[in-house]
């Protein structure tokens, strides 16, 4: 009797026993199940923040592209002029401002650098997704160096015209300011004086070459915006998609 009783008290106390393992397992279980559940729900969030951030990118790329030609088409016009004309002076000082243009590209990668910091980028399943974002913040790293080098080479290029121009002395910045130039409006620089000398630049070596390396750079610079467009676009559609999943 003793031994039955014994036997029955091992069986009720390793079902008490699974009873509290299964229980402690399925409360653990929920719990990562739960923590799942919301770190994939914010990683989905970020994502859609990621495309909001792509979204506004392509409006200020968009922007940035047109008033890139703009500057290159000045550039270009500005090399062309025919030295003889009568008016060559006055038609270099008014391009010099566009030519001289450039700008900053200000930074908006925080939302997916702290979806990759948070490891919440590696929940996202589609690699083509994956892979163009990180190519597309890489190309803006690549055209952010380039807004720097054509910065500086416009600096290069104004002091070789300075023995020549004299920009006003009481208009510093014209109303288009740098951040609302478009296609459409003034240069943010004052179109200075030139003196009827400002056309030998024409045929100065020097002159010509940082200004066709400026060319360049501009060039560079809108083509990068291009692609940066195009990568940003195919990016928020997938996000979309993944986003719909």
């Amino acid at each position: 009797m003793a031994e039955r009783t014994g036997k029955a008290r091992g069986v009720t106390l390793a079902g008490e026993a699974l009873a509290i393992g299964l229980g402690v397992f399925l409360s653990l279980w929920a719990d990562e199940w739960r923590t799942n559940r919301n770190i994939t729900a914010d990683s989905r969030e970020s994502l859609a923040r990621v495309a909001q951030n792509l979204s506004s990118d392509t409006l200020e790329l968009a922007r940035l592209s047109g008033v890139n030609q703009r500057r290159v088409d000045a550039v270009r016009a500005l090399l062309t002029t025919d030295p003889e004309a009568s008016n060559a002076p006055a038609r270099m000082a008014d391009l010099i401002p566009f030519a001289l243009e450039s700008s900053l590209l200000r930074p908006s990668g925080q939302e997916y650098e702290a979806l990759q910091g948070s490891g919440r980028l590696g929940l996202v399943a589609n690699a083509e997704l994956l892979s163009a974002l990180a190519l597309y913040y890489e190309r803006r790293e690549y055209a952010a160096t380039l807004f720097g080098l054509d910065g500086a080479q416009s600096h290069e290029v104004a002091e070789l015209m300075y023995p020549h121009i004299e920009f006003p002395r009481d208009v510093f910045t014209p109303e288009t300011r740098p951040s609302t130039t478009t296609v459409s409006t003034p240069s943010f620089i004052p179109v200075p004086t030139a003196a009827p000398s400002v056309v030998s630049l024409l045929s100065d070596r020097v002159f010509v070459n940082e200004m066709a390396e400026m060319g360049r750079l501009k060039q560079l610079v809108a083509n990068a915006l291009d692609e940066m467009m195009a990568v940003a676009r195919d990016a928020i559609a997938m996000i979309e998609v993944e986003l719909e999943s």
